[in-house]
């Protein structure tokens, strides 16, 4: 079976396990050969206590430790968001290929650096990786596909996981990620590995459940027209045609109706705040099934 890594905020899920087994095993008599039995227990205990979620064996972080409060985009809409997801978190899954952004990305909406950003030839991420943005946000990091077929191979069954995880809710099963967001690089013409990406991922998500935006849109004219922070007039003409164009393409390739992408640049800031309104705006506000 393939490990998922959670992070826990604060860390301090295993000091406060180890407590827990030592007062389980003082209690039954100091017993010898009941190691893994007992912690095991003591975990169950200790994420009941503090009503975390399990999904199919796997611990989610709870909802009331410490998230990423110096991100500007960790309040914004965070009432409307309240008031409607019936469960939370809201889970987004990020993915796509390497160089894509996904960790600078990341990196960018949470305000700090926890997810490393590849500047070499190799992807950084490699595992799966959970941070939340708020107590109704969580945003997931995945590794990024376009390397070799071996290591693809391995990363689209680990996202499928991901994909297929469900947990119970008042006796309905319901699946853990909301929406999956495809990142796509500006500064590339090849399509190619977009969709296969998109067609691999159909197999375990419903078209309606994945979103497509595009980062780096300052290299979308290779750096050209990019005016500091923002597009000039010609470069947000371009990239305005190189939405629907991208739209109507994924359309034909997948067979699969996809909104409008959106062009954005983690690493300058821009259209950060349209992030957030595409994925809440195009976010299935229905119970999840």
């Amino acid at each position: 079976m393939r490990t998922i890594s959670v992070k826990y905020s604060g860390g301090f899920f295993e000091r406060d396990v180890q407590e827990t087994a030592y007062y389980i095993w003082l209690n039954r008599g100091r017993p010898e050969g009941r190691a893994i039995e007992i912690w095991l227990e003591a975990e169950a205990q200790y994420l009941s206590e503090k009503r975390k979620e399990v999904i199919d064996g796997m611990a989610l972080p709870s909802t009331n430790e410490s998230f990423f409060a110096n991100s500007p985009y960790s309040s914004y809409r965070l009432d409307e968001i309240k008031t409607k997801i019936q469960y939370y978190p809201m889970d987004i899954m990020l993915f796509g290929a390497t160089g894509a952004g996904k960790s600078s990305t990341l990196n960018a909406l949470l305000g700090e650096e926890p997810a490393k950003v590849g500047h070499g030839v190799d992807p950084e991420t490699n595992t799966i990786q959970s941070y939340y943005l708020n107590e109704y946000v969580r945003l997931w990091d995945t590794p990024g596909f376009g390397d070799s077929p071996e290591r693809d191979q391995r990363y689209f069954s680990m996202i499928g996981e991901l994909l297929k995880k469900t947990y119970r809710k008042c006796k309905k099963t319901f699946y853990l990620i909301d929406m999956a967001l495809l990142l796509v690089d500006g500064s590339s013409r090849d399509l190619g590995t977009v969709e296969t990406i998109l067609n691999r991922v159909f197999r375990h998500i419903d078209a309606d459940r994945v979103q497509v935006v595009v980062n780096q849109a300052d290299m979308a004219m290779k750096g050209r027209h990019w005016d500091g922070k923002k597009p000039d007039s010609t470069l947000q003409n371009f990239l305005n045609e190189q939405a629907a164009s991208l739209q109507r393409r994924i359309s034909e390739s997948t067979k699969m109706p996809v909104t409008r992408p959106l062009f954005y640049s983690a690493t300058n800031d821009f259209n950060l705040y349209s992030l957030m309104d595409f994925v809440i705006d195009n976010f299935s506000w229905k119970p999840r099934t």
